[in-house]
């Protein structure tokens, strides 16, 4: 297994040692709690609306560089948490209303937020 590592950084131990703490710290304990944390409350915010809100249309070029943005090398460090909650900020401004009493286009019923729970245990 080692000399698998070994192709990806050209042999070097010290390289090595260094991938091992960012993979440690993307197990932080702490980090995950304060995501799931503001995850959660920001999703019960955003489910606790009345208001009537559909889609807002943006232009694809500009939703791609949002996007690009949040995906860089900076990733394969430490877990940010302030990235976490940018991708999730993003995600809701972008994502469809499904729960929306504004949402015309019911093909499906929405979920139930409490069900959406369980996948986490």
């Amino acid at each position: 297994m080692m000399d698998k590592l070994n192709v990806f950084d050209g042999g070097s131990p010290c390289r090595l040692q260094t991938f091992a703490s960012e993979i440690e710290a993307s197990f932080n304990v702490r980090d995950f709690t304060a995501a799931a944390h503001w995850a959660i409350e920001r999703l019960a915010d955003v489910l606790s609306r009345d208001d009537v809100e559909g889609l807002r249309l943006q232009r694809p070029v500009d939703l791609m560089a949002s996007a690009r943005n949040l995906m860089t090398a900076a990733d394969l460090g430490r877990f940010d948490v302030r990235r976490f909650a940018d991708i999730v900020e993003l995600y809701l401004e972008t994502g469809i209303k499904v729960n929306s009493r504004g949402y015309m286009g019911r093909q499906f019923s929405s979920v139930m937020p409490v069900t959406e729970v369980a996948p986490v245990v």
